[in-house]
């Protein structure tokens, strides 16, 4: 999700929270600047996302507070060294760290910043370095610099207009409290999606109906064998699993999908592969035999084809694909790096304004080739471990022309 840049704004606070402006940056930086140095040191600290945690690092790269380093050739591997330009961001993180600790704990906060050398807790605090004194916000105040551009905000003329948003209770028409979700598991785009709609479900207590579509149907070859005609077809095949799960409950469906897709998009496995597709039954508690079962069930056809068609009649063409209990059904929200907490709340609310507008077809961003690397770097698991090539009505789709050099 995209948010205002202000890496171009004059005032250097407003540069500092372009580059700190997230929940992760911050915490990515604190691990690198108390000594973890390879990526999956990180990750496993943090429990973060691979493409997000990648992403972050990208930009810090970019941003020359920290440099890659090659540690490892074959396979490659890098580690991570904080430049001089990050380190002097410590001064920034102890600060957070203090303000958390002093005003964001009912009891005291179980970890504490302390000198090696003394043994005794750290308090930081901010000095002005021309008088050595605290800083003291009743006595500071700012101004323009002989070298501030005329049209900088910040001038004293300027006055601010007063903006009032609407709370939600506010609003003129209330958050649907169920959605039908159509997928594909091998879909990288719905899945990348799928885990904002969780983000959702989780904090409204939305109602997610798991429902199929095919990729491999609607973009069928001419002269092929339609998916329920093959014994084993990859995606179809994940869903006929999912279909005798959803039988028991859709919250079996719901932790195959998670798991499944996981497996696929983030560990790059191929849980199409009837073997995994087993070994990862058993890691959500259900029964291996389930593969099985759903080969011999010529039924699981018939309610893919059925969810399938739901989306065809409606005119659409792919997954994300959502429908509303109103009727309405909308393509997307596609994305990457899902967001999370109060941002996805807020996707959320635009995805059903949508519905509002019932001529309001298309909303679009052009992607840029940073955009393009970025989407082929989360992608990189799906792309090493897929056995097919994408096609897009009726056309293949690359992603490794949008690889960055290695």
């Amino acid at each position: 999700m995209r948010r205002t840049r202000f890496d171009q704004n004059q005032c250097p606070m407003a540069r500092t929270a372009d580059l700190l402006g997230d929940w992760w940056t911050p915490l990515v930086l604190r691990e690198l600047l108390l000594g973890r140095r390879r990526f999956s040191e990180i990750q496993d600290v943090l429990d973060i996302n691979r493409s997000v945690l990648t992403q972050r690092l990208r930009r810090l790269q970019d941003d020359g507070i920290v440099e890659a380093r090659r540690y490892h050739d074959h396979p490659p591997r890098d580690q991570y060294e904080v430049t001089d330009k990050g380190r002097a961001l410590w001064d920034v993180l102890s600060v957070m760290w203090d303000y958390g600790n002093t005003w964001l704990f009912d009891e005291p906060a179980a970890i504490e910043l302390y000198d090696k050398r003394s043994g005794q807790q750290v308090r930081p605090t901010v000095i002005d370095q021309n008088t050595g004194r605290p800083l003291d916000l009743a006595t500071t105040r700012r101004r323009l610099t002989a070298d501030a551009p005329d049209h900088h905000p910040a001038s004293p003329t300027t006055t601010y207009p007063t903006v009032t948003h609407r709370t939600r209770a506010e609003r003129t028409m209330p958050r649907p409290t169920e959605v039908d979700f159509h997928f594909d598991v091998m879909c990288p785009w719905a899945y990348q999606t799928s885990l904002w709609m969780r983000e959702v479900r989780d904090q409204l207590g939305l109602t997610v109906n798991w429902r199929f579509f095919s990729l491999e149907e609607v973009n069928l070859v001419a002269g092929k064998k339609h998916p329920w005609e093959r014994e084993w077809s990859y995606g179809w095949s994940m869903m006929r699993i999912g279909a005798v799960l959803r039988r028991d409950s859709m919250a079996l469906l719901d932790k195959w999908y998670a798991a499944a897709g996981k497996a696929l998009h983030v560990d790059g496995n191929r849980p199409h592969h009837p073997d995994v597709a087993r070994h990862l039954l058993e890691q959500i508690g259900a029964d291996p035999a389930i593969v099985d079962i759903s080969i011999n069930d010529p039924s699981t056809h018939d309610e893919i084809k059925a969810e399938h068609q739901t989306v065809v009649d409606a005119g659409g063409f792919g997954v994300p694909t959502l429908f509303f209990p109103d009727g309405q059904c909308l393509f997307g929200p596609v994305l990457l790096d899902p967001p999370e907490g109060e941002a996805a709340l807020r996707l959320w609310d635009a995805v059903v304004t949508w519905t509002e507008l019932p001529q309001l077809y298309e909303l679009q961003r052009p992607k840029g080739k940073a955009d393009e690397r970025a989407i082929a770097e989360t992608f990189r698991p799906y792309l090493e471990a897929r056995d097919w090539v994408s096609i897009n009505r009726g056309k293949v789709v690359g992603f490794e022309t949008s690889k960055p050099a290695r």
